[in-house]
């Protein structure tokens, strides 16, 4: 009976625990672009440029290691303690869970034979929704 206790007390405490350090911007945020800039193409050529700044909203997982932005999943590695660099395709989402921050890069550009889009980073900060 007291292993029992003790067993239940031990599964109390690691699942506080678990709740607490994935709780800090864990689930819906809403995020806003500082500033975006980046190479837009035309007529197959590129130039710098600067991009009118989004907002949009991201859905964090932080026990899946995974966000869904823009209809799109991306996943993601804790490269440090609340620091999230997500992965899809050619972008790349990196986020301070902790106090949302974040930069963010998209574009193939000229790999590929399909690659005729604008390169773009941006930088800004995510709420909670």
């Amino acid at each position: 009976m007291k292993a029992m206790i003790k067993n239940k007390l031990k599964l109390l405490m690691f699942i506080t625990t678990l709740s607490f350090s994935h709780n800090a911007f864990s689930g819906v945020l809403y995020c806003s672009e500082t500033n975006l800039g980046g190479f837009k193409f035309k007529k197959g050529k590129y130039s710098l440029a600067r991009f009118n700044p989004i907002r949009f909203k991201v859905n964090l997982n932080k026990l899946n290691r995974t966000i869904s932005m823009e209809k799109k999943n991306y996943s993601c590695k804790e490269e440090d303690k609340n620091i999230f660099s997500c992965h899809l395709d050619y972008s790349t989402f990196n986020l301070n869970s902790k106090n949302g921050k974040f930069i963010k890069f998209e574009g193939i550009a000229n790999l590929t034979k399909y690659g005729n889009d604008d390169i773009t980073v941006s930088y800004g900060t995510c709420v909670e929704f």
